[in-house]
C-alpha cells in the first residue's frame, strides 16, 4: 500500500501536532480509507500531490479523535481556576459526516465518478 502522507510533511506543512508514532499507526487508516473512496487505484504520484497529502493529514486527526472518542480517554469536562472546556465524542453520524467532508477534498479526477 502507499502511504499517501509522510510525518515531514504532518509537522512541517499541515502543522499536526501528533506523535510520529502515533501518526506512523494511522496513516495507513488513513491511506486505505482514500484509496477505498476514489475512482481509480492510488499511484506513487497521488503520494506527492499537496492536495492528496493534506486530506490524508485530515483524515489521520479524524482518525485519531475517533479511537480517542471510542476508547473513551476523551475528557467530558474540566475547570481551572474559572476556566473550564468540555470535550464531547463524535458519533458515528458526526465522524462519516466529517469523513465524507474531508474525502470531498481529493482532486475531481479522483472523485469524479463516485
Amino acid at each position: 500500500m502507499i502511504l499517501l502522507a509522510d510525518y515531514d510533511f504532518y509537522l512541517n506543512n499541515y502543522k499536526g501536532q501528533l506523535s510520529s508514532d502515533l501518526f506512523d499507526n494511522l496513516i495507513p487508516k488513513a491511506s486505505f480509507e482514500i484509496a477505498s473512496n476514489v475512482n481509480r487505484p492510488i499511484v506513487e504520484n497521488d503520494a506527492q500531490n499537496e492536495t492528496v497529502e493534506r486530506v490524508a493529514c485530515m483524515l489521520v486527526d479524524l482518525l485519531n479523535s475517533n479511537d480517542i472518542s471510542l476508547n473513551d480517554k476523551i475528557v467530558q469536562s474540566y475547570a481551572i481556576d474559572g476556566v473550564s472546556k468540555t470535550f464531547g465524542k463524535l458519533t458515528k453520524e458526526q465522524f462519516d459526516s466529517e469523513k465524507s467532508k474531508i474525502l470531498n477534498k481529493l482532486p475531481l479526477e479522483m472523485i469524479r465518478f463516485l
